[in-house]
């Protein structure tokens, strides 16, 4: 278990709202047992009870009950932090026969998030596979979204099958600073259908789906921190108490050309980032990639899979952002479009790599891990002081991301 995650205990008032909800209000106890299992076991969701006993013995973890599925590739931004950006690959769609295949190979599942490197909406299938989820799997679904593309139809057409949690992925406090790092969306847009949603649940009296708000730290956006905790204690006060006000500060998983984008707050900042959350009623929570400084022996992530659009399945979602997707397809486990995973969990491939990850030695699938630490990671780079940073981090957020041939 994760020790950080005790600091949410005070979220349990929240929890239970939504347990009352889908027993009470929607009669669904199919769907509330995967959501007291997610609250429980999960990585994502919840407090990741069995994590220490799968960590000392992880031939004792069951099959997955955790999936994460990239179900598109393809992409209406080009935000100046993606991977996406820098791509040369053509954008595809998983189809939704190719997507039941690959759940029906996880009978147990009881959470599945719904975010790859690309648009969710943008799949002309997608609002069928959550559905899928929701009313033949009952299994707890998140997923992350820019919501540029989330008007008020699909929100209540989310609030009526009861997805659970939705991240917002709004990273900026200010409309020059968003544009500039979500090329492609525009600030007030999202703010629009932030809002929508809300007005929908206050409507429908649903405190689901959860809006929980993601914020990656950036050279574009670090100056913006104490302001968009502002942002987003308005923006709870629209929600009225229906679901738990969140923020999540995630550090930019970094790649080659990314790197002069990289700003990294000093401690003192994020202690006073915390404390002012905590002054206006608001969860800070800093994610794990925030701190690359865990040995790779520690790792339980592996049994949160993640299966990209082409069908090649990796340990977990954390080998994302390298800007490397050759490489995470020629060494993932398995093509799960073209085999069985259950074949690779019975397999000797299996043992190996458990013991290799026991052993502390890094499997080949795994060197672009942004978690934990070992010698070939791209984290294990030296941090320099945030005070260090201004001048530069002045200079860039007056430039245009030429870069990315934009406007």
């Amino acid at each position: 278990m994760d020790f950080r995650r005790l600091k949410l205990l005070p979220l349990a008032k929240y929890k239970l709202r939504y347990l009352m909800h889908l027993l009470l209000d929607r009669s669904d106890w199919r769907n509330a047992y995967s959501y007291v299992w997610a609250t429980l076991f999960s990585r994502d969701a919840g407090l990741a009870l069995q994590d220490t006993m799968y960590r000392r013995m992880p031939l004792l973890a069951p099959y997955p009950k955790q999936l994460e599925i990239e179900v598109t590739t393809a992409c209406n931004l080009r935000c100046t932090i993606c991977e996406h950006t820098y791509w040369t690959q053509k954008p595809r769609h998983m189809t939704f026969e190719q997507f039941q295949r690959v759940v029906d190979q996880f009978p147990g599942l009881k959470w599945v998030g719904m975010t790859g490197i690309g648009s969710g909406f943008l799949n002309p299938d997608y609002m069928k596979m959550l559905r899928f989820l929701k009313e033949e799997r009952r299994c707890f679904v998140e997923f992350f979204d820019h919501f540029f593309l989330l008007k008020e139809s699909i929100s209540r057409e989310l609030v009526r099958i009861g997805v659970n949690k939705v991240w917002v992925s709004l990273e900026s406090a200010s409309r020059d600073s968003y544009n500039r790092i979500r090329v492609g969306s525009d600030f007030d847009t999202v703010l629009n259908n932030i809002r929508s949603m809300m007005r929908v649940k206050r409507e429908l009296k649903s405190p689901i789906p959860e809006l929980w708000f993601h914020f990656i730290i950036n050279a574009h956006n670090v100056d913006e921190m104490e302001d968009y905790v502002e942002l987003v204690a308005d923006l709870a006060k629209e929600e009225k108490g229906l679901s738990a006000p969140i923020i999540y500060w995630t550090r930019l998983l970094s790649f080659a050309e990314v790197q002069d984008l990289v700003a990294v707050p000093s401690r003192a900042r994020m202690s006073e980032i915390q404390r002012m959350c905590r002054d206006r009623g608001i969860f800070a929570v800093l994610n794990e990639n925030v701190v690359c400084d865990k040995p790779m022996s520690s790792c339980t992530k592996w049994n949160e899979p993640f299966v990209l659009v082409t069908g090649h399945l990796q340990p977990c979602c954390a080998l994302n952002e390298a800007n490397d997707r050759p490489y995470q397809e020629e060494h993932a486990f398995i093509n799960v479009l073209e085999a069985d995973f259950q074949d690779w969990w019975r397999s000797s491939r299996k043992e190996e790599f458990i013991r290799n990850l026991r052993r502390g030695v890094v499997n080949p699938v795994c060197k672009n891990c942004h978690i934990f630490k070992h010698p070939e990671s791209t984290e294990n780079v030296s941090i320099r002081d945030y005070e260090r940073q201004r001048a530069r981090i002045s200079a860039l957020n007056t430039q245009a991301p030429a870069r990315n041939g934009t406007t």
